[in-house]
């Protein structure tokens, strides 16, 4: 089976180091499927409260993740070349964020 860059439903996108190759963190939509489930079964106080396992989903790998370079912090590998994430695949957003947060604690 030839490489290809993982198909997700949820997640974010970063750039190899090494290769600049776009790469994907995430779930594809199997995975979120079973994710979902999973939040659903596992918080059913939340979901009486109207979360959703979607919104969860949605929450955990579109904001937080990226927020937090999860792609470094888990040193997944480019699919291309197989380089793992580094401090320099951080993503434009969490440096924003880091600055921004930087900034304010300077204040």
């Amino acid at each position: 089976m030839q490489k290809q860059i993982k198909q997700i439903e949820y997640g974010y996108w970063w750039n190899c180091a090494e290769c600049g190759t776009e790469n994907a963190y995430g779930l594809t939509e199997a995975e979120a499927e079973e994710y979902i489930k999973d939040f659903e079964i596992n918080n059913a106080e939340e979901v009486a409260e109207g979360e959703t396992g979607e919104g969860a989903c949605d929450w955990n790998y579109n904001v937080i993740a990226e927020e937090n370079d999860e792609h470094i912090e888990e040193q997944q590998k480019c699919w291309k070349c197989d380089a793992v994430a580094s401090k320099e695949t951080r993503t434009e957003k969490a440096k924003f964020l880091d600055a921004l947060i930087d900034n304010i604690v300077q204040k």
